[in-house]
């Protein structure tokens, strides 16, 4: 896998629901992140490409796109593939099916702030493990 450089402090969450994305925000400032958000699936691609954020929150239910297709483009790319994902969804079937789409951790909502808070945080060890990815 090529080496990618990322933000080390930036988070990304992409998420259509207006008071979910800003909750998801004060969330991850408090844990010290830096954070961008997208309200569908192409910006969020977009701003993954442009900004390498550390981190990206993912929601599966989006207007244009569903979160697993968006998973799908950013995993295959190599430009995006290395930075983990939270998938994050109301429906508890579908967070089974995180890992074996290439997400690092799921969440369901409505989600508690301690567990998404840990779970962002093991999916940056599970990244930190890896020596193909450099944090700049």
């Amino acid at each position: 896998m090529a080496q990618v450089k990322t933000n080390a402090t930036l988070a990304l969450v992409v998420e259509d629901d207006p008071a979910t994305r800003a909750l998801e925000e004060i969330v991850l400032e408090a844990d010290g992140f830096t954070v961008l958000t997208a309200k569908n699936g192409e910006e969020g691609i977009r701003l993954a490409r442009e900004c390498c954020p550390a981190v990206i929150l993912l929601d599966l239910a989006l207007p244009t796109a569903s979160g697993f297709d968006v998973l799908k483009t950013l995993k295959g790319a190599s430009d995006t593939a290395p930075i983990p994902v939270v998938l994050i969804s109301a429906y508890a079937n579908l967070v089974g099916d995180c890992a074996t789409r290439g997400a690092s951790g799921c969440v369901q909502k409505p989600f508690d702030i301690d567990e998404l808070v840990a779970e962002v945080r093991r999916a940056l060890e599970s990244v930190s493990k890896q020596p193909a990815l450099a944090m700049r």
